[in-house]
Parts: structure tokens; C-alpha cells; sequence
């Protein structure tokens, strides 16, 4: 089983992760919204999310979870989410 790190600058980055897609990704969203079905878009965004936390869980139950790889899952759930 990997070992988390209590490491400050890894809490500091978990919350960059979750920040960074909304200036990122906010206003192509947006756009995206507008120019489509909201529907079909917001059930795009959860299948994304779907995917990002069934990735994130199976890594967690295998023992394959590091540092990393948690905060990769977390920018991805949070643009899922934007």
C-alpha cells in the first residue's frame, strides 16, 4: 500500500488542482453551452466525472493511488464538474 504525504505543498496543489479548470475551461464551456443542447452537455460533463471517479476508486482499491496520481484525478473531476 502507497503512503499519502502529508507534505504541505501536496494539500496546496490538491486545491490548485480543483481551481486551475475553472480559469481554464470556464469560458469554452460556456460557450459550448450555449451553442448546444444543455442537456446533452451536462450529461457529457457527468459521464466525464463518472469516468474520473471510477478511475480515481479502482486506483484507490488496487493500492496504485500516490500523491500524483490524486491530484491528476482531482483537476479531472474538477473540469468534469466546471
Amino acid at each position: 500500500m502507497t503512503q499519502m504525504t502529508s507534505s504541505a505543498d501536496k494539500v496546496a496543489l490538491v486545491q490548485t488542482a480543483m481551481m486551475l479548470p475553472v480559469m481554464l475551461i470556464s469560458m469554452p464551456a460556456g460557450a459550448i453551452a450555449d451553442m448546444h443542447d444543455r442537456r446533452i452537455v451536462a450529461l457529457v460533463s457527468v459521464a466525464i466525472a463518472l469516468a474520473g471517479a471510477i478511475a480515481l476508486t479502482a486506483l484507490a482499491w488496487l493500492g496504485l493511488l500516490t500523491p500524483n496520481l490524486l491530484l491528476g484525478c482531482a483537476a479531472w473531476l474538477a473540469a468534469a464538474w466546471r
